[in-house]
């Protein structure tokens, strides 16, 4: 009948709308727990400036690492950088934290070499970088001044990288070739960072300073803390950069929270998608219970005043139409019944943890 089959639509609406509302409510968990992942960095009261490395700056290969040039433009635009009201310190990097950058095959000293292990990240930064970007240090020590041309060439390993490819735990003093025939001492061991997103494996990474690898030109990134709200420091930064190198065009200017929240930028928006579409089912699933209802309350209007007349309170006509739309929520309230349990569960599942398990 046709009472019949508007129940039965009725309650496919509502089978739909549970199952809308359980998708978003797992993506909003996802969302919640990404936010929560440790990014190896702290992104707070960070801001980016990215820029192309003039061409000037790049001597000849004959000469490298030793280009005296360009590591007296790095020294100045970083110590400019730190001279503008606000800004706690600053570096240059040729990649910022969540920028996957570049890999390097290489070999380690002692070691039969083996293909298998595949390359390694590497990040070439300014000794500062660490304290600017907030990277913590585990053993060893940091990249400082003192890592110039003239010195040993020392490089600090990430946390990732001194498990996989030292896990006696020796990997302080062990030594690293890669460019060249030459090796490189390690001095010291950090944090992870996430550069390859918030949900993606951590990958082993070394760190060079730019004093002993200066970068070969093309896109670099000055990095700077604040002590005041970062976006308040942006215009004096980009008049610091062009008191350096006024031909200098800056690009990409960006907080490096907004950077992190980007990284989350395709979950965030899907579940804001799916939880409106669950909303509108939601409020179309109700309505279509009370059209029904009313109709046959419309409909049954005559049986209703014959039980009253019989003898039927208002509490038992109220039941009837109650068990009425009941009979129709049912299906949607076994299907929500029988996800509860899975859905709280996916949503409480931490993703580092799972990222660890694989």
């Amino acid at each position: 009948t046709g009472l019949a089959m508007r129940r039965m639509l009725v309650a496919l609406q509502l089978s739909l709308a549970v199952v809308l509302l359980l998708g978003a409510t797992l993506l909003i968990g996802t969302v919640r727990n990404l936010q929560s992942i440790d990014p190896g960095f702290r992104a707070e009261n960070s801001l980016r400036f990215d820029f192309v490395l003039p061409v000037r700056y790049t001597e000849s290969m004959a000469t490298y690492p030793n280009w005296p040039a360009v590591h007296q433009f790095m020294a100045e635009l970083t110590a400019e950088a730190e001279a503008v009201a606000g800004v706690e310190s600053a570096a240059v990097v040729l990649s910022h934290p969540l920028d996957p950058g570049f890999t390097n095959s290489f070999r380690i000293e002692g070691q039969v070499y083996d293909p298998s292990q595949g390359e390694m990240t590497t990040r070439l930064v300014t000794p500062s970088y660490f304290e600017t970007a907030g990277v913590e240090l585990v053993a060893g020590r940091l990249l400082d001044e003192s890592d110039r041309v003239e010195a040993a060439p020392a490089i600090v390993l990430n946390q990732a990288a001194a498990d996989r490819y030292f896990p006696e735990g020796d990997a302080i003093g062990s030594r690293i070739a890669f460019w060249g025939p030459g090796y490189r001492e390690v001095v010291g061991i950090v944090g992870n960072e996430r550069i390859h997103g918030l949900t993606a494996e951590i990958p082993p990474a070394m760190y060079l300073s730019m004093y002993q690898a200066p970068p070969r030109g093309g896109k670099v990134t000055l990095m700077v803390r604040t002590q005041v709200p970062p976006l308040s420091v942006v215009e004096g930064v980009r008049a610091a950069m062009r008191t350096v190198a006024p031909d200098v065009p800056v690009f990409n200017v960006a907080t490096m929270e907004a950077t992190v929240a980007n990284a989350i930028a395709r979950e965030r928006f899907a579940s804001t998608v799916l939880s409106v579409f669950a909303g509108v089912a939601l409020l179309l699933a109700m309505l279509g219970v009370h059209g029904v209802l009313a109709y046959l309350v419309a409909q049954r209007g005559h049986e209703v005043g014959v039980r009253m007349a019989l003898g039927a309170t208002r509490r038992d006509v109220v039941y009837m139409v109650v068990r009425e739309g009941a009979s129709m929520t049912v299906l949607g309230i076994v299907a929500l019944s029988a996800t509860a349990l899975p859905a709280h569960r996916a949503a409480s599942i931490n993703p580092v943890s799972s990222l660890r398990s694989e």
